[in-house]
């Protein structure tokens, strides 16, 4: 049989955890086209959401499809037609209304570029509006306005608590005449009866002569599984999180932020006693690890001990079985990992941010190299991996950069560590100016540092596309500089005639930043002063910070007035060295990207791709 149609989902199938195509999974797709066969999107995100991907892959060109709402909607990419809409019912708009009004919660309908809020937006309307680029429009007449176009489905936002109830409510009442369900706790998703990704797909292949044995499906969640079940050849993602491993003594979950840096030497220990990996991330080593350590003692927990004694570099872990959570963090606290609590349910999470989102209380910091087990008796610790707080090593880009500014990791406010970062930065390095701007989103807060230290007013000068991933890693100059021009728009009547101090984390290779001041300059800036919340990167990073090698680091054979003249700005600042324990205060931390001095043996050479 030959495939002639591809369908992929997005997050974690099409792209990657940075939510882009990496080049050459792009190059892949377009030869597929190229070669005659389909590329089908298949997403519960709206059209609008799904767009940006499909003009990426050409699909108006080839005469593709887009698969939103989970199904709800097939779109022709090359006509803009809808060939299949299933919507709710009008009748049913009137009493969704009512139900939600009686809870604290937002009601949002999805209109073609934008999201109407029928309510007050909240936290999580603005989250959706994030997650899909859709400005919320706050309005009225709510029932009225959306009564005059078809809707795939109504969305209700708010936290958890009346979420849960109007769910309850709005379950009870129609009785099976839609589907009501959560996609997350603050999400409540109101749709038509038995929408479904491959019921939609059928139907696609019916209208352009296909069968299902003729397509592909490629997924990598549980509303992708009837999907994966529909085609002629189904594919869950490998590298997708959490790994689940099935053992004599059950069932293992394990989820993995962090890099090792001993993992090609443990996968070929266990490639060599009979283990055959099916991914090809460092995380199934741990699982594999775990695994084998539990077959000796009694306790998981004692086999995650036995396991940490083995593996080494930088990892948050959390792993799970049917009657117990088990979170572990490496013994140099190089990765954050933090406890939750909402109601009975415990949680862990790499930041804090993660548990206001689904309404649970912060409850601390997991220490470096501690092991904290949740059963039904309660929770328990065992520190006996732990190693003198001298020799602890925090990931300080955690602070620059990874973290979100809402987050608090081992009692340092994020926002706060930035501001600190600004005001060093115009401490160190001040200059005439008549605005101060931030490269969204982790310049952003060092900027305002910057202005409250400088008295140079702060100013918002970007508008930043959501959809396009981190510029830095692209392995191809050309790739960056494209993605810098659709990642973010000057607003020139901000910029224009003005003199701009521009704050940002990093440069890596420079392309960004200099991307970045040819459109200021060009909407008009007459000066382009940058100043960098970070040192020169000197030195690649082994513990997941994704900084390449020494060739690709432009301050590692550049001289700081090099790259100033390089990238065309009219001064350079980078963040002093010794000024960066200003930001986490006492907290031991590891600098070794700037410094060299990495906190423990590191492989001297770029692993990341050597499992690929």
């Amino acid at each position: 049989m030959k495939y002639q149609i591809l369908v992929l989902d997005l997050d974690g199938t099409l792209t990657n955890s940075r939510k882009e195509i990496t080049p050459p999974t792009l190059k892949a797709l377009i030869e597929i086209q190229e070669a005659g066969k389909k590329v089908v999107l298949a997403s519960g995100r709206p059209t609008y959401g799904v767009v940006p991907l499909a003009r990426q892959l050409h699909l108006e060109r080839y005469g593709s499809y887009i698969l939103s709402f989970n199904g709800a909607r097939i779109t022709d990419c090359r006509t803009g037609q809808v060939i299949y809409n299933k919507t709710l019912p009008q009748d049913v708009i009137p009493d969704i209304y009512r139900i939600a009004s009686n809870y604290p919660v937002d009601i949002l309908a999805y209109e073609d570029g934008q999201l109407l809020s029928g309510f007050t937006p909240t936290k999580y309307s603005e989250l959706e509006s994030r997650i899909n680029h859709l400005p919320i429009v706050q309005i009225d007449n709510f029932c009225e306005k959306v009564s005059t176009f078809p809707n795939n489905k109504f969305l209700l936002t708010g936290e958890p608590d009346s979420i849960a109830a109007a769910k309850e409510e709005m379950s009870a009442h129609f009785h099976g005449y839609i589907d009501v369900y959560c996609s997350d706790p603050f999400f409540l998703e109101i749709v038509p009866k038995n929408v479904d990704k491959a019921a939609s797909l059928l139907k696609l292949l019916t209208s352009i002569g296909l069968t299902a044995d003729e397509m592909i499906c490629c997924g990598d969640g549980y509303n992708d599984l009837t999907m994966i079940e529909a085609g002629g050849l189904g594919v869950a993602m490998e590298n997708a999180q959490p790994l689940v491993l099935n053992y004599v003594k059950g069932t293992l979950v394990i989820a993995h932020n962090g890099n090792l840096t001993n993992a090609i030497e443990l996968r070929h220990e266990l490639e060599y006693t009979g283990a055959i990996f099916q991914t090809t991330i460092d995380s199934e080593v741990i699982a594999y690890h775990i695994a084998r350590e539990r077959l000796k003692v009694s306790k998981a927990e004692d086999a995650v001990r036995n396991a940490m004694k083995k593996i080494e570099g930088a990892y948050a872990l959390v792993v799970s079985s049917p009657r117990k959570m088990i979170g572990a963090r490496d013994p140099f606290g190089l990765k954050p990992l933090c406890i939750g609590k909402r109601d009975n349910t415990w949680f862990l999470a790499s930041e804090s941010c993660a548990l206001a989102a689904v309404g649970a209380d912060f409850i601390r910091d997991v220490e470096p190299g501690e092991i904290v087990s949740f059963t039904k008796h309660g929770v328990s610790s065992d520190k006996s991996m732990q190693i003198p707080l001298e020799k602890q090593a925090r990931c300080i880009f955690e602070y620059i950069y990874f973290a979100r500014m809402d987050s608090v990791i081992d009692n340092i406010n994020v926002y706060h560590a930035r501001i600190v970062a600004g005001k060093a930065l115009a401490q160190s390095y001040p200059v005439e100016a008549d605005l101060v701007v931030g490269v969204p989103d982790s310049g952003l807060v060092a900027a305002k540092g910057y202005s409250e230290y400088s008295g140079i007013p702060y100013g918002m000068a970007f508008h930043k596309n959501s959809y396009v991933g981190r510029t830095f890693i692209k392995p191809k100059q050309s790739d960056r500089e494209s993605s810098v021009k659709i990642k973010l728009n000057v607003i020139p009547e901000v910029v224009k005639g003005k003199r701009i101090v521009m704050v940002d984390d990093s440069i890596v290779r420079g392309t960004t930043c200099a991307n970045i001041i040819k459109m200021l300059k060009k909407a008009g800036a007459t000066e382009v002063h940058v100043r960098i919340s970070s040192p020169p990167f000197l030195h690649p990073c082994y513990f997941g910070t994704d900084v390449p090698s020494n060739e690709q680091l432009i301050a590692h054979s550049h001289t700081p007035e090099q790259i100033r003249d390089m990238i065309g700005a009219d001064s350079l600042g980078y963040m002093e060295i010794e000024k960066l324990k200003n930001m986490v205060g006492d907290l031991h931390f590891c600098d070794a990207c700037f410094t060299g001095n990495y906190p423990m043996e590191v492989p001297g050479e770029d692993i990341s791709q050597a499992f690929e």
